[in-house]
């Protein structure tokens, strides 16, 4: 079993990172927020229950990474955020805009990905290959 994806020091605190990109489909855009908003705490759980041994035999802080399909951010990804963001020695002012430029820039590439790997996929089924 991998313990993370991605591995980080954060004001010299080691942490690992398990990112999950949630894909819900549902009838309506408020059922689907609300199961989106549940799928995403159950996604955290599972994913701590997962790695719960992390901690105990390194010193790694484990963090769920979970996203959805629409880039809205877990609670556990908000939380690493918000303290990479406090750790920086900047005014109120300078720690939300941080905090919003890599918001952004995780929602923007999250949202590439996904463009190029449809696009993959419909270069692969076209009939001209």
């Amino acid at each position: 079993m991998r313990p993370a994806d991605i591995k980080a020091t954060i004001n010299h605190e080691e942490f690992a990172f398990d990112v999950s990109i949630l894909h819900n489909k549902k009838l309506s855009y408020s059922m689907e927020l609300k199961n989106n908003e549940q799928a995403i705490r159950d996604k955290e759980a599972a994913k701590m229950k997962k790695y719960q041994h992390i901690e105990s035999v390194s010193n790694l802080t484990f963090i769920p990474f979970v996203v959805d399909e629409h880039g809205k951010f877990g609670s556990c990804a908000n939380q690493i955020i918000e303290k990479i963001a406090r750790t920086l020695d900047q005014t109120a002012e300078q720690k939300t805009c941080f905090r919003k430029y890599w918001e952004k820039q995780i929602r923007s590439a999250y949202r590439k990905g996904i463009m190029s790997h449809r696009l993959e996929r419909q270069n692969r089924c076209s009939p001209i290959h």
